[in-house]
């Protein structure tokens, strides 16, 4: 499970690196630090007239991420944006 997490990020930190749930991740195709869409599994009660949502969204290597650059869209899987399985990281 993806815990909460705060992280300052100053704009250096930002124009380098992730630091926090994306932390070594960077899109293969145009060097993005993200944002990225990841299909995630989360907890739900389901009732018959509501949803309730229990803790926290859940990824892996094998979850499904697209880079949310307008001029990119590259899709891969998480362990694709691993700035160590990309060569030069």
């Amino acid at each position: 499970m993806v815990p909460e997490l705060e992280i300052p990020v100053t704009d250096e930190q930002e124009a380098e690196e992730n630091v926090g749930f994306l932390e070594g991740m960077r899109c293969p195709k145009c060097e993005s630090l993200g944002p990225f869409s990841i299909s995630c599994s989360i907890g739900c009660t389901i009732y018959d007239n509501a949803v309730d949502q229990e803790g926290g969204a859940e990824w892996d290597d094998d979850s499904t991420c697209i880079c949310n650059e307008p001029d990119c869209g590259f899709e891969g899987e998480v362990r694709d944006f691993r700035e160590e399985n990309q060569g030069g990281g």
